[in-house]
């Protein structure tokens, strides 16, 4: 029994450890595979509407209410536009920064007469750069992507900006709807889009004062501690957080320098290494009681040929037993008889010597 569990203790053991290393590269690869179909789908939903703001800057009506034509037609215009285009809003701004038109200028919470210079994409865009920037709305406190374009006159002068709001939270409820961990973080660590919400606006490293500042000033995450996750990457295809284990992948996003990051739970890699584990030992007791029935077949089988053969031994020890009575009994009856043949012999030699002495009785006379 000991030598029994000396041997299946190890063996488990190995075979756990292997079957562990082999589901984790499973399980990495396959958070890979998903990742990058992740990635995807944001870069889809970044890249849809990246050439807009171009085509809205050399509109006429764009160009004219810049240059300080009927703002308000154009408003109603974008209006129409961003509900047809599924856009959260289309703004115009002058040289300052001051929305002067808006699509949302109806709403209870409008961009017209909202003043975004402080704004990077604000900013790059009267460089004559395209914009780009994630942040939390500084009038409609909501999350959103935009994208920016310099609106130029008939000369080359700068008549303003327009730009776009792009609504992301969709894409990161349908993440959630999917039941896996996946969240993207920006160039500073900060989660901007999770499926989990808790994680949203939360950094995986310290972020030191000098870049907290600059983020105050832009205004991107306004009311937002940036605290600090409990985060740990120690490599290899793992991570670490808020003390529980995952296999991670990660790829980057092109645009923004941002990171998608996917999740899968490491417990996932221990349930398969332990049902291989029982598995190994299912299959293995079965081999063995297979191999315990046919030994004790063949002992069986061994034991009815012992059997015969004690029988057949009997019958030829009985048999020889028969035959070295009949034997003795012939050699008796030849003993007898040469007994009774040497007496008779006496008897004959007897008889032969008493009619000789009567012949010889009878000579002397």
């Amino acid at each position: 029994m000991l030598l029994f569990v000396a041997i299946c203790v190890p063996a488990a053991i190995g075979i756990f450890y292997l079957s562990a290393s082999f589901y984790k590269n499973e399980e990495i690869r396959r958070a890979e595979n998903r990742v990058s179909l992740y990635r995807s789908t944001l870069v889809g939903a970044l890249e849809r509407f990246q050439h807009l703001p171009f085509i809205l800057s050399q509109d006429p009506y764009v160009i004219a209410a810049a240059a300080g034509g009927d703002r308000a037609g154009l408003s109603e215009r974008l209006a129409e536009f961003a509900a047809q285009a599924n856009l959260d809003a289309i703004y115009l701004m002058d040289p300052s920064g001051l929305t002067v038109a808006a699509s949302n200028y109806g709403a209870p919470v409008t961009f017209l007469g909202q003043n975004y210079g402080f704004r990077p994409y604000f900013k790059d865009a009267l460089q004559g750069k395209r914009g780009e920037f994630f942040g939390i709305g500084a009038t409609t406190a909501l999350p959103g992507y935009f994208i920016a374009e310099r609106v130029l006159g008939a000369e080359g002068q700068t008549l303003g900006v327009i730009a776009i709001k792009l609504d992301l939270s969709e894409l990161a409820r349908a993440w959630d709807a999917g039941g896996e961990a996946v969240f993207v973080s920006n160039s500073d660590g900060v989660v901007v889009l999770s499926s989990d919400e808790s994680w949203r606006y939360k950094t995986l490293e310290p972020i030191g004062e000098t870049r907290r500042d600059e983020i105050a000033l832009e205004r991107q995450f306004a009311g937002e501690e940036l605290s600090t996750l409990d985060w740990e990457n120690p490599g290899s295809g793992q991570v670490e957080l808020n003390g529980e284990k995952y296999v991670y992948a990660a790829a980057p996003v092109s645009r923004l320098g941002w990171t998608m990051n996917f999740l899968a739970d490491e417990s996932r890699v221990t349930e398969r290494a332990w049902f291989t584990v029982a598995g190994v030992a299912v299959v293995a007791t079965v081999l063995l009681a297979l191999a315990l029935f046919l030994r004790g077949e063949r002992m069986r089988a061994a034991l009815k040929i012992s059997q015969a053969d004690r029988y057949r031994l009997r019958e030829a020890n009985s048999k020889l037993a028969l035959e070295i009575e009949e034997r003795r009994a012939a050699e008796r009856r030849l003993e007898k008889a040469q007994s009774e043949l040497a007496r008779n012999s006496k008897l004959a030699a007897l008889g032969q010597l008493g009619i000789a002495r009567q012949l010889g009785l009878g000579l002397f006379k």
